[in-house]
């Protein structure tokens, strides 16, 4: 299997309004330049760097007073939609471009 590298190396960039606060709108980039989106087990690794980023920008419920829970997980929810959406993309870009170096043999 021919191994690439997609050219950017930010995927997933997270933007939701950080839970402990009402400044800017909070992001993260997460890098997936070491990863081969085509590949389940990179895939899942990818998803536990955006779910650490999740944490990392919305806040964790470990660490909150109950009446931030609330805000936490509509943070979450904002930024989990917008991750989904952009990793969908990337993930379907790095199937069609396995398929198209697996054809090229």
């Amino acid at each position: 299997m021919i191994k690439y590298t997609l050219a950017a190396a930010l995927a997933a960039s997270l933007a939701a309004a950080p839970a402990a606060a009402f400044g800017p709108p909070a992001s993260q980039a997460v890098s997936y330049a070491d990863l081969d989106l085509s590949r389940p087990a990179d895939l899942a690794r990818l998803r536990m760097r955006i779910a650490r980023a999740l944490e990392n920008v919305c806040g964790s419920y470990a660490t909150s007073e109950s009446w931030d829970e609330h805000d936490i997980t509509r943070c979450r929810a904002a930024a989990r939609t917008q991750a989904d959406a952009q990793l969908a993309r990337l993930t379907d870009r790095a199937i069609q471009v396995a398929q198209a170096g697996a054809g090229a043999r």
